[in-house]
């Protein structure tokens, strides 16, 4: 003779059965309640369009060109680094936007990665002229630093510059208060954020 588990609709078996009974909770989300992070296309590209400059450098290498080494991987590394700002200021710029109370970025580094881009353009345009006399060397350089200014306004005009003054409170608020504020809207936030990554790591509602 088979056993049979009893079970009527109030009995854990039952309930489970008929499904009345508490149904199981699904595992959260952890990417619920989180701010979709965009992806600006310009500011990758600026991280791909110096990748010739790499070709020139193997090109200075095998040719014995310590100079033009060095100069190629100067306009490389301010390009890189300029690129690297833009992403950390378009940061520093969305988060300044999603807040009522809010102080400028201590560092401007969209006009610093804009300044950078002026130095790498500059540099890898004279390198493309070659090196001629005094009064062809003279040319080069005006051209180039042409090229580098055209490069520094396309960047402010393609990615804008940073916040230049603080928002959310009276002009009449020292600058100390805001300080205190703001610094109390970080702490807070920090928080947050730590209950948010625990809550998540719970996985129940």
């Amino acid at each position: 003779m088979s056993g049979k588990r009893f079970g009527v609709q109030y009995s854990p078996v039952g309930a489970a059965q008929s499904g009345t009974g508490p149904k199981p909770v699904p595992p959260s989300n952890k990417f619920r309640g989180q701010a979709a992070t965009s992806v600006d296309i310009r500011g990758l590209l600026l991280f791909v369009l110096p990748t010739p400059l790499l070709l020139g450098v193997f090109s200075a290498i095998g040719g014995g060109e310590p100079i033009r080494l060095i100069m190629l991987l100067a306009a490389y590394g301010a390009l890189m680094l300029g690129a690297w700002l833009v992403r950390e200021g378009q940061k520093a710029h969305a988060a300044y936007d999603a807040r009522d109370i809010a102080r400028p970025p201590a560092f401007p580094r969209k006009l610093c990665a804009a300044g950078l881009a002026a130095i790498g353009v500059a540099l890898a345009s004279w390198l493309s002229q070659g090196f001629g006399g005094i009064l062809e060397t003279t040319g080069q350089m005006l051209t180039a630093l042409i090229f580098g200014a055209v490069a520094a306004v396309a960047q402010v005009l393609a990615f804008g510059i940073d916040p230049m003054k603080s928002k959310g409170l009276d002009d009449a608020v020292s600058a100390a208060e805001l300080e205190r504020v703001t610094d109390a809207l970080d702490k807070a936030e920090a928080k947050l954020k730590s209950f948010e990554d625990y809550a998540h790591k719970l996985r129940d509602r």
